[in-house]
């Protein structure tokens, strides 16, 4: 979401949130829960195009939970995570989290009411527009919009309506945010200021966390391993964005290295390697009934690729300085910009590349290289693990592809997702404890159609 734009405009109901995380929790592909979300809203928002209510509302749960910025996707799943663990009022702190992390003008509103509420017992929807107009202007979208963030916080238990219309008081008694939840918190609201760093004390205490009751002492353990805490100064804690997170949890690390064979072993205690698999868009070669093999870290990459707008943002992405990519690829570089040298804001696209053979063309296929194609990553990865694994995904029922530059895709297909779940089960039975294969239709289909 681009920081100028509103979005977040339509009234939404907690029930709703909850429903469209609990359908990506279950791995529900982006256009099935699009067509839940459809369904789910007949008769409750009016409209039957994709421009009407109806179709706005869907967008705005669709981009909260489903269709994320990719480096917003691990915040995503350690919220769907948090979710399956809280109960009660504390799973707001996940929804929240997301509004944030997906939508700058909701942090701008939250913040509003969070900065007045500090001042006085009550707030008035005119006071809350006011503070809005100061940055966003008078125009009637902005107000409209503000309005619909409030009513939709009403809604979620994070105000009070009063007895006098367009009067709001705060909550009775905050919600007590966990020390998970604040790093979650925090993160979201980090990501949703644009912001790479902020002071833990001012973070923890940010008016737009107005709803939760924050205990600075017992706030941080940075578990997710994408935020991490420095100190300036003598006294002054910093948390910082990441640029390289360590991978924890059910993330994926490049640095897997097996354990010793005799002793069944293969618990290294390093990061858990993920392997996703789920069924193949039929943009992809799919029937709806074959599923296939993708490694995580790659398909967050792919998708960050998918989101690159220029030819410096790809080139960061693949790290490769101009030097390199001239060096290598430099006729090919003219050749995808119409024959002229490409800068770094020159317009770029992954999407007209990504997936690219030698029938079309050196340029397209090589360039395209320089990100790592999610199916054959996972082949790489366990093929890198020995003829002992490879003999077990070969038990299991599963279709090794070795491809070729010409247009086939290595990889590994099942005409049925039970043979990849045979195969967990045959990792797990055979001690490879540090190997995480689970199902994800929604990231395996966004990963291979950008």
């Amino acid at each position: 979401m681009k920081r100028d734009a509103i979005g977040f405009d339509r009234d939404i109901e907690l029930a709703w949130l909850e429903a469209t995380s609990a359908r990506v929790a279950e791995g529900m592909s982006p256009a099935k829960v699009r067509e839940f979300l459809w369904e789910l809203l007949a008769g409750k928002v009016s409209g039957d195009a994709p421009r009407s209510g109806r179709g706005k509302t869907t967008t705005v749960l669709l981009h909260i939970w489903c269709e994320v910025p990719a480096q917003t996707l691990p915040l995503r799943n350690d919220c769907l995570e948090a979710l399956a663990h809280l109960s009660g009022e504390q799973q707001l702190m996940a929804h929240w989290t997301m509004s944030m992390a997906t939508y700058p003008f909701f942090v701008e509103v939250v913040s509003a009411v969070g900065r007045l509420l500090a001042l006085q017992e009550t707030v008035t929807l005119a006071q809350i527009t006011r503070r809005i107009a100061e940055k966003w202007g008078e125009r009637s979208t902005a107000v409209r919009a503000c309005r619909r963030v409030v009513r939709s916080i009403v809604r979620w238990g994070a105000l009070r309506d009063t007895d006098r219309h367009g009067v709001y008081a705060r909550r009775s008694v905050p919600i007590p945010a966990t020390p998970a939840g604040v790093e979650l918190l925090v993160e979201g609201l980090l990501r949703g200021t644009g912001a790479d760093a902020g002071p833990l004390e001012g973070l923890t205490s940010s008016p737009a966390l107005f709803p939760f009751r924050v205990s600075l002492a017992d706030s941080w353990g940075s578990g997710s391993g994408r935020l991490e805490l420095t100190r300036e100064g003598v006294d002054r804690d910093v948390v910082v964005l990441a640029p390289h997170p360590r991978i924890t949890r059910n993330r994926a690390a490049w640095d897997f290295v097996p354990g010793d064979r005799g002793k069944g072993p293969f618990d290294t205690g390093r990061p858990r390697a993920t392997l996703l698999y789920g069924l193949l868009p039929e943009e992809s070669g799919g029937d709806g009934t074959l599923s296939t093999l993708v490694d995580e870290t790659a398909a967050l990459h792919a998708i960050r690729a998918g989101e690159c707008r220029t030819w410096g943002e790809y080139l960061k992405l693949a790290a490769k300085s101009w030097a390199q990519a001239q060096e290598e690829c430099g006729k090919w570089l003219n050749d995808l910009n119409d024959g002229r040298p490409p800068g770094p804001e020159t317009p770029f696209s992954f999407r007209e590349i990504y997936g690219a053979t030698l029938y079309q063309g050196d340029a397209a296929y090589w360039i395209s290289r320089w990100i790592k194609q999610p199916r054959e990553a996972a082949l790489e990865r366990l093929t890198a693990l020995g003829r002992r694994v490879m003999a077990l995904v070969r038990r299991a029922g599963l279709e090794i592809s070795y491809g070729s530059p010409m247009g086939h895709i290595e990889c590994i297909d099942g005409t049925s997702p039970s043979s990849f779940e045979t195969l967990a089960s045959l990792l797990r039975d055979d001690g490879w404890s540090s190997l995480d294969l689970r199902r994800d239709d929604h990231l395996v289909a966004r990963c291979l159609l950008l």
